[in-house]
């Protein structure tokens, strides 16, 4: 009986969760962002209800002065492919809380700050990797957070310094980063950052221990799984490509370093170029990113 009672409030509170969100907002072409219902769309004008006062009166906007509408479900609808300035009419009373105002023409493509990416050239690593992009200080900062999942058995070429040790195997990234956009309100945008990148690996130690047995000298191998890790700091550089408000392509590269590890600099040590080359530490990306407000 408990748990029926608890299923039917979890079921109650998600419903109720559900009904707060069913709101369609409407873009205007001066930046204005309305919470509403829209009631009728026509060659001529959208007629709406204020979200918060439903029972309320109906508004009336002219549709060559609205940008887009995104409705309750997700859905997208663009109303106006070459927008104008407008200014607000006076007859206009919801001014919504978090109000968006641009001098000049209002720039559809920097409305969404957040960004999800997926990364297809990680694929040749065997990595799943995704990257989170938060736009701050009106566009010309953005803070990155990176995940990535390797799916490999074992380490592969690409990672020819890890696969160096015994019976090696990647596991997954995390990076945190920052990038500076040295243009804002274009399409097509240059940045530089920097990205702290950790990768955790795997593989099996061998020590060799000497013995001996009745004045017999002999050795033996010792076996042990091994969890470590690996820093790197990176200089990034990249270009970023905004095809649609919702959708970005993203190219870059980083370059830096690694932090020294013992165990793989005794596994390249028999080539001194070598043991220096894996130091270095490159991230390459091709990036395809959805963007949400």
């Amino acid at each position: 009986m408990l748990r029926r009672k608890l299923l039917y409030l979890v079921i109650s509170f998600l419903s109720l969760f559900q009904f707060m969100r069913a709101q369609d907002i409407i873009y205007l072409n001066n930046g204005v962002k309305v919470e509403a219902n829209v009631k009728e769309l026509n060659v001529v004008s959208i007629k709406y209800k204020n979200f918060n006062n439903p029972d309320g009166p109906t508004y009336v906007v002219n549709r060559q002065d609205v940008l887009l509408i995104q409705y309750q479900n997700g859905t997208v609808e663009v109303i106006n492919n070459n927008p104008t300035p407008v200014t607000p009419s006076k007859a206009e009373t919801l001014v919504p809380k978090k109000e968006i105002q641009k001098k000049g023409v209002y720039d559809s493509h920097y409305m969404n700050k957040n960004c999800i990416y997926f990364n297809g050239l990680a694929l040749t690593n065997s990595d799943l990797a995704f990257i989170y992009d938060r736009e701050i200080a009106k566009s010309r900062l953005s803070i990155v957070l990176l995940g990535a999942y390797n799916f490999n058995v074992h380490a592969n070429y690409t990672n020819r310094y890890i696969q160096a040790l015994n019976n090696s195997k990647k596991n997954y990234d995390l990076g945190l980063g920052i990038n500076y956009y040295t243009q804002t309100r274009k399409k097509t945008q240059y940045f530089v950052g920097v990205l702290v990148k950790y990768m955790n690996y795997e593989y099996v130690r061998q020590t060799i221990i000497p013995d001996s047995l009745n004045g017999i000298s002999f050795t033996f191998t010792k076996q042990e799984n091994v969890n470590n890790f690996q820093f790197a700091g990176m200089i990034v550089n990249g270009l970023q490509i905004r095809i649609t408000p919702f959708f970005t392509y993203r190219a870059f590269i980083g370059l830096g370093l690694t932090n020294p590890n013992s165990d793989i600099s005794k596994a390249v040590k028999e080539d001194p170029a070598q043991k220096a080359r894996s130091m270095a530490k490159a991230y390459l990306g091709m990036c395809v990113g959805y963007r949400f407000y």
